[in-house]
């Protein structure tokens, strides 16, 4: 019995000693060299959580890939490419989507006086909103613009929405839009996904970033600054540095730059097109130091503020008259809805658009107001 009890002692001390060997051959072993191109270990942190737009491929293989990726955000990226341009004829001219940016082939005199119909607000397809805007278009029809732009806040409801860019599009101009605070960003996507394969004058400016253009350049800024004023999760908000990021997208831009934005910046004085009743002026400031800082950007058409439409400021935060050329000039055109607002001047609006007409390096503009019988 003595000598089972010795032997299984012995078997127990070898076993130890040989898991003791073992422990320490692998302590000892070298690490295994990381070969070169794998991908670095996975960190479990949110905070270190990749933005999507940042995962995407710098180069799409076409513009639907491109515009399908980025459907359901605010706004694409700047930068991004698309592998094959897409072209399309825009009355006398081709458009080529390259991606985040697109530009204008066309054989126009580079020193003419550019005009655009402008509008901001349009929210429903009220039978007197519809009135409001066959309007406008009849009277930049017989300006002969070339383009119109749309500043946001289109319409609350899909069908309204659709209806609403139908109606500009059998203009068979360019028609410039982007997303505003009320726009739901998925809705706004998805309706001018759908019926750019029909009227192919629809540009989304949430997509196209910057265009050059034939004697003009934009850019644009897409949503709003202020969350607690936007259509909740389903609405778009830009940072800070979306406004700070115009300054360098800027600076490869030869002709005169016009901001696309709904919202404007922050300005002084009741005077400004970023003044509220009983709020004061409530633009972004992030927007105007951004402005100021990149210089180059001269002109902008930026809506929201309803009760300071029809009216235009320099980057100062002066008034601009009427029919007078400035070298700088940020545009709030009204609101084109049908519904009666009330006016900083005291006057009572029932719709209201604009033409902004572009010279050479400077800008003025025109109300328009729909006639009430």
């Amino acid at each position: 019995m003595k000598k089972i009890i010795i032997m299984f002692a012995l078997v127990l001390l070898v076993g130890d000693l040989s898991e003791a060997k073992s422990k320490q051959e692998k302590k000892e072993q070298p690490k295994q060299e990381e070969r070169k191109g794998d991908p670095p270990p996975a960190i479990n942190r949110t905070d270190d959580l990749i933005p999507p737009w940042e995962l995407s491929p710098e180069e799409f293989p076409t513009w639907e890939d491109f515009t399908e990726k980025y459907s359901l955000y605010c706004m694409a990226p700047f930068g991004k490419k698309i592998k094959k341009p897409h072209e399309v004829q825009i009355g006398d001219k081709k458009f080529i989507f390259e991606g985040s940016t697109a530009r204008i082939e066309s054989n126009a005199k580079p020193n003419r006086e550019i005009k655009f119909g402008v509008l901001s607000g349009i929210k429903d397809w009220h039978p007197d909103t519809q009135a409001n805007l066959k309007y406008f278009i009849n009277e930049w029809k017989k300006e002969q613009v070339e383009g119109v732009i749309i500043g946001g806040d289109i319409a609350y409801e899909e069908d309204d929405l659709s209806n609403i860019m139908k109606l500009f599009a059998e203009t068979n101009l360019p028609i410039y839009v982007v997303v505003g605070n009320n726009d739901s960003r998925s809705e706004f996507n998805r309706v001018i996904r759908k019926l750019s394969k029909i009227h192919n004058n629809i540009i989304n400016m949430d997509m196209v970033r910057i265009l050059r253009g034939d004697g003009f350049d934009m850019i644009s800024l897409p949503g709003y600054y202020d969350r607690r004023y936007t259509r909740g999760s389903s609405s778009c908000t830009y940072k800070p540095e979306d406004a700070q990021e115009l300054v360098k997208q800027s600076e490869n831009l030869n002709e005169p730059i016009i901001l696309i934005t709904h919202g404007p910046m922050k300005l002084e004085g009741r005077e400004a097109i970023d003044y509220a009743w009983e709020a004061g002026n409530v633009g972004d400031e992030h927007l105007t130091d951004a402005l100021k800082e990149a210089r180059n950007i001269k002109f902008g058409i930026m809506g929201h503020i309803l009760e300071a439409g029809g009216r235009a400021n320099t980057i100062d935060g002066k008034l601009i008259k009427q029919g007078v050329y400035s070298e700088t000039l940020f545009l709030n055109p009204g609101p084109a809805q049908s519904l009666g607002w009330k006016m900083l001047d005291g006057k009572t609006s029932y719709g209201m658009a604009a033409t902004f007409y572009l010279k050479g390096k400077k800008g003025k503009y025109r109300i328009l107001v729909v006639p009430k019988e």
